[in-house]
C-alpha cells in the first residue's frame, strides 16, 4: 500500500519498530507532522540521550487507532503476544540507564553535563516544543545537573497539570511514580543535581 501522508508514514514506522526510532530517521515533513500530532494527541514522547533524540511510543493502541482513522488498512495491529513493548516508561531502568520525564517550569530551565569529553547542554523549554515533555536518559555516575530547582512529583496528574505550583515557581518539574526507583535514588545521591530538590507529596499538590 502506498502511503503519501507523512504523519501516517511516520506512525507506521514507529509502530513497526521496537518502540523507539531515532528522529534522524524521519524526513523533515515527517518530523513536523509528529510534532503537531504529539501536541494534540499524545501517544509518543521525545527521548533525549546525550545530544541525540528518539521518538518513543507511550500508547501503542492509540497510535494504531489513529493511523487507521487517517488511512484505513495502513496498519494491521499485531497480536498482543507479538506486539513490541514501548521502549520507555517513567524512570524505567535498562542497562543501568534511567529515563526521567522532565518539564520546564520556567523558560530558563537548563541542564548540563560536563562529565564527558564533550560538554552537553539542554534547554528544556526549547525541546518541549516538540512533544511537551522530555525524557532524559540518566546513569548513576553521569554529570547531568541543573542550577535551578528540581520539583519531583509522584503522580501523573501532578506532572500533566502543574497548576498547583506557586505562581513564581522556577526550575524543572520531574515525574517519578512512587515508590522512587533505586536507580533514581542512586543518581540523586551521586552528586549535587540541583540547587534544591523538592519532592512533592500527592496530598500537598
Amino acid at each position: 500500500m502506498t502511503i503519501d501522508d507523512p504523519l501516517v508514514r511516520a506512525l507506521v514506522r514507529l509502530l513497526s519498530s521496537s518502540g523507539r526510532v531515532p528522529t534522524a530517521e524521519f524526513s523533515a515533513s515527517e518530523r513536523s507532522a509528529l510534532v503537531q500530532f504529539s501536541r494534540s494527541h499524545g501517544g509518543l514522547r521525545l527521548v533525549m540521550v546525550g545530544r541525540k533524540s528518539d521518538y518513543a511510543i507511550t500508547n501503542r493502541a492509540a497510535l494504531e487507532s489513529h493511523v487507521n482513522q487517517l488511512q484505513p488498512g495502513a496498519w494491521v495491529p499485531q497480536p498482543a503476544a507479538a506486539a513490541p513493548k514501548a521502549a520507555i516508561d517513567t524512570a524505567v531502568t535498562a542497562g543501568g540507564i534511567c529515563y526521567l520525564l522532565l518539564k520546564a517550569v520556567s523558560p530558563d530551565a537548563r541542564w548540563g553535563d560536563s562529565s564527558s569529553s564533550e560538554a552537553r547542554t539542554l534547554m528544556l523549554a526549547e525541546l518541549q516544543q516538540a512533544t511537551g515533555v522530555v525524557a532524559l536518559a540518566l546513569q548513576p555516575e553521569d554529570g547531568w545537573h541543573t542550577n535551578g530547582l528540581l520539583w519531583i512529583v509522584e503522580q501523573q496528574s501532578q506532572f500533566d497539570q502543574p497548576d498547583w505550583l506557586p505562581k513564581d515557581a522556577t526550575g524543572t518539574l520531574a515525574y517519578c511514580a512512587a515508590p522512587m526507583r533505586p536507580s533514581l535514588q542512586q543518581w540523586l545521591a551521586h552528586s549535587r543535581r540541583a540547587a534544591e530538590v523538592r519532592r512533592i507529596s500527592p496530598s500537598l499538590a
